[in-house]
């Protein structure tokens, strides 16, 4: 009992451990007033916990000034003021590091991805056909910014997202922009979204969509899932929409997909020529044509409940397979290409009898294999618990996507120089 105080309980059993470490920064036999802080304290009207609940001294008037002040004797208010302090030091430390340029190559997808998929009242939204309509702000950072989006294809409300730099309207700047297709499950996860600001962080505009029948935080898109069919419109349609940005310059667009948007965006560089580069990645591959074995059937039939909800005859399997076939059309492609896949892709086999097709039309690809990683490593995110070897090939393959990109869609030169080279051109 301390200065005729009247005996108390002591803190809760969880918060001893606070008790002993904030006294160990003060004399015992110093007056603390410490039993006061561990009263209880009704909540607040709004629902905010007050300070003083939550069992810390935070303020002076609590405490009785204590007996002697020394260099060595601390009062509670002011070893919390000291921790405070603490505390900020080490913040102010760490937002440099937090703010650093990440290493060329290097994208950090540490979220695991798991969202609540938004719910949309279209009806209320009442998105016009060829409207790309900016939903919510998620992100806002150090000279980029990402948004949900929604749009129109073929009658149905798409949602997806976009990433950019802070567009100046004052300045005419034009970004190439690159159309980002998700992989087998979900819509636009954090995983994607750690992608595609790292992207906007290096000065590109990206727009992701969420494949028709898939959810994401941004919200569902309406439809069912088809894996081939119409998620290629929907890709085009949104392409479409970002080309007409002010801010972005439509000579200069690349895709990059894994999966099922990997499939989807094969079939886009096979009817659309709109695209100056194209990274597929670990794509399904069909065909319904009978002298490449129906390629794909296998893995359709596997995908029969969830795309159409019962089994399908064998005409029907083929019909179906038929509207997804990418080796009729495989010549068409002029669109500089990477393809990347695992050895543990499903498909593997089809994707390489597909890469063979390529070769018959005189089209290389540039193959990039990386046996002995699970498929969608690229976007995987980093639990802490990956192998040093699953860092470097994961590095080494976005080292490679990033000058790729640049090769491909090189930054046009200023408008001067660009003037003087034709003075000078005979």
């Amino acid at each position: 009992m301390r200065h005729g105080s009247e005996p108390r309980a002591g803190p809760p059993a969880g918060k001893r451990w606070i008790t002993t470490w904030l006294r160990s920064l003060w004399r015992e036999d110093e007056p603390t007033g410490w039993d006061d802080a561990w009263k209880w304290h009704p909540p607040r009207a709004d629902g905010l916990q007050s300070t003083a609940s939550l069992g810390l001294p935070l303020t002076v008037t609590t405490f009785p000034p204590p007996r002697r002040i020394g260099p060595l004797r601390r009062s509670p208010a002011s070893a919390v003021l000291s921790l405070a302090a603490l505390l900020s030091l080490l913040i102010a430390t760490a937002l440099p590091a937090l703010r650093a340029e990440t290493p060329p190559g290097l994208l950090k997808i540490t979220a695991k991805p798991s969202f609540l998929p938004a719910q949309r009242d279209w009806q209320r939204l009442g998105v016009a056909d060829w409207e790309l309509r900016h939903l919510e702000r998620f992100h806002r950072g150090d000279g980029h910014e990402g948004w949900n989006i929604a749009y129109k294809s073929l009658g149905l409300n798409m949602t997806g997202v976009l990433a950019r730099p802070y567009i100046d309207e004052e300045e005419e700047i034009k970004y190439p922009m690159v159309v980002l297709g998700h992989g087998y499950q979900g819509g636009v996860d954090a995983r994607y979204r750690s992608v595609a600001l790292d992207f906007a962080r290096r000065g590109y505009v990206v727009l992701a969509p969420t494949f028709r029948g898939r959810a994401g935080p941004e919200g569902r898109s309406e439809g069912v899932v088809q894996i081939g069919r119409n998620e290629v419109i929907d890709l085009l349609q949104l392409t479409q929409l970002g080309r007409k940005l002010e801010y972005v310059d439509s000579l200069r667009m690349a895709v990059i997909a894994e999966g099922h948007g990997a499939t989807a965006a094969l079939l886009a560089i096979e009817r659309s020529n709109v695209f100056r580069a194209a990274v597929i990645v670990s794509p399904l591959i069909f065909s319904g044509m009978p002298e490449y074995g129906y390629t794909g059937i296998d893995r359709l039939r596997g995908l029969q409940q969830e795309l159409f909800g019962r089994e399908l005859s064998r005409p029907d399997l083929l019909r179906e397979l038929y509207q997804r076939d990418m080796f009729r059309q495989a010549r068409r492609i002029r669109t500089p290409m990477i393809f990347m896949h695992t050895g543990s892709d499903p498909g593997y086999r089809d994707q390489r009898r597909f890469l063979g097709v390529l070769a018959e039309h005189g089209i290389q690809p540039d193959v990039l294999e990386f046996p002995g990683l699970s498929p969608l490593f690229l976007t995987g995110f980093d639990d802490g618990a990956r192998p040093a070897r699953w860092h470097q090939e994961r590095d080494a393959a976005w080292s490679r996507i990033f000058a790729f990109l640049e090769e491909q869609m090189p930054e046009p030169p200023p408008e001067e120089e660009a003037e003087a080279e034709e003075e000078v051109t005979p």
